[in-house]
């Protein structure tokens, strides 16, 4: 049975909020964990196939960042073929003004040392 668009909106609305409440109770986590360890042993070809699949995926998606009005992209090339491009997007740190290649998409500043600066620097 094919569900509506708005049907499958409805059931994944009602599934989150269900989460939330029963799942946001201690004893029920670790009945949750319990349980998805208890099938990831049971099923390991299945866990392999999935996790084959997402890396698949990643490696598929271009890498693309953007953090505020201070990024831009730089496209390399670590290797002669040219079907392996990866985008790698540099930010501007806002408290040094120094470029950096951020781990996370909403990175504004190269270091702990700079955010800190820049924060006490607001107050």
């Amino acid at each position: 049975m094919e569900l509506s668009e708005a049907a499958r909106q409805a059931r994944n609305t009602y599934q989150r909020e269900y989460k939330k409440v029963y799942f946001s109770k201690p004893e029920n986590k670790e009945k949750l964990r319990k349980a998805i360890k208890r099938w990831r042993h049971a099923h390991p070809d299945k866990v392999r196939a999935q996790n084959e699949r997402y890396w698949e995926r990643k490696a598929a998606q271009a890498v693309t960042i953007t953090a505020a009005d201070n990024v831009t992209g730089v496209t390399i090339n670590n290797s002669s073929d040219t079907s392996t491009n990866n985008t790698v997007t540099t930010v501007t740190c806002l408290e040094c003004g120094k470029e950096f290649t951020p781990k996370r998409s909403t990175a504004r500043f190269c270091s702990d040392k700079c955010r800190v600066r820049y924060n006490r620097r607001l107050k």
